[in-house]
């Protein structure tokens, strides 16, 4: 009995990374491989090879889309820190100004 399937997946990048594992598949006796715009497409002999290779393209997919979630988080937690600390100050807008202490002790001195 043969098998087909097909996975669509939304994120161009996770498409990317699977190219290698369908343009040089270690399975290539008992099924074939191929990726049609966003769509991976499997087909096998059987069924056990169609399960074999749904199962380690679920799984690439899943660890994909995971290390994904992870960057993004550490990119929104890297900005909210930023914003939490406020602008950073510029070594022109620090020199030009005496601060209010020393304003004071000039005040004192005169």
């Amino acid at each position: 009995m043969k098998g087909r399937a097909e996975i669509e997946v939304c994120d161009e990048a996770i498409i990317k990374a699977l190219t290698p594992e369908v343009l040089y598949p270690p399975m290539t006796e008992r099924t074939k491989l191929r990726i049609e715009g966003k769509k991976i497409i499997i087909e096998a002999e059987d069924l056990r090879a169609l399960r074999a290779a749904l199962n380690s393209f679920l799984y690439w997919i899943y660890s994909a889309a995971e290390a994904l979630r992870e960057v993004e988080k550490s990119h929104e937690h890297a900005r909210s820190s930023s914003e939490d600390l406020g602008p950073a100050p510029t070594a022109a807008s620090d020199a030009g100004e005496p601060k209010a202490a020393e304003e004071d002790d000039r005040a004192g001195t005169s």
